[in-house]
């Protein structure tokens, strides 16, 4: 039969046994050990499951493709709110590069100062997380 050596109130060991007359060293008890596993807790009459740990965090992509950020933007309803930054852009040098940015580039880089301006100027990183939050749920749209 199978059988789990507790000690200090935590399974430390399961092994196989003729009965649970099995003798064990001092502080250890020996309990059936049909449930549960190593690392559970004991608590005198039932065995506790360990908490599930939290899944790591998603990896921040660094780099997400046009289509996907633009996507994203529209998914989130501020898709208009871009193209309007843009055309009110006063400088006309700065405009064009702005909508180069927007339009021609093949990837968007969270470190880009434009992403990160417009961002600024539309009042986005009053929440810290939300540029790598965009750029986590924009990598996995798949067009």
């Amino acid at each position: 039969m199978k059988a789990h050596i507790i000690e200090n109130n935590l399974v430390i060991n399961t092994i196989e046994v003729d009965d649970l007359t099995f003798p064990v060293s001092d502080g250890q008890t020996l309990i059936e050990g049909s449930e549960g596993g190593i690392g559970w807790a004991w608590d005198g009459t039932a065995l506790i499951a360990p908490p599930t740990p939290e899944p790591p965090p998603a990896p921040i992509p660094r780099s997400i493709t046009k289509a996907q950020g633009q996507a994203q933007l529209a998914l989130e309803g501020k898709y208009q709110a871009v193209v309007d930054y843009i055309a009110a852009i006063a400088d006309p040098t700065q405009r064009l590069l702005a909508n180069i940015a927007f339009n021609s580039t093949n990837d968007w880089y969270l470190d880009s100062p434009f992403l990160n301006q417009t961002a600024t100027d539309l009042g986005w990183l009053s929440d810290p997380a939300y540029l790598d939050t965009f750029f986590i749920n924009a990598s996995a749209i798949k067009l």
